[in-house]
């Protein structure tokens, strides 16, 4: 896979999902949760969808990223051309 930071693609392939989190409470997920004010998008998205809301809850995609830390977490172990911060966000009744 080429994928590169920027490209507006998702990376091809299986990866894990091991650590979640988000702005709001830890819904009882079974994977170590880090809640944070942090995880906040504002502005539009790619079809000028409202982004509030958006990372309630989320679960980080193993892509190029360090397993056991926060979703957050902005080190990429295949450099930081290749991408990373790829996650599956839920928010009931908004923008996801």
């Amino acid at each position: 896979d080429d994928h590169h930071e920027g490209d507006l693609r998702s990376p091809i392939g299986v990866f894990s999902l091991s650590d979640a989190g988000g702005l709001r409470p830890d819904p009882g997920s079974r994977l170590p949760y880090h809640r944070s004010s942090h995880f906040v998008a504002g502005g539009t998205g790619f079809q000028g969808e409202p982004l509030a809301g958006s990372f309630d809850y989320v679960v980080a995609i193993d892509y190029n990223r360090v397993k056991g830390t926060s979703p957050l977490d902005g080190t990429r172990p295949q450099g930081y051309g290749k991408g990373g911060g790829v996650w599956i966000h839920v928010d009931h009744g908004g923008p996801t």
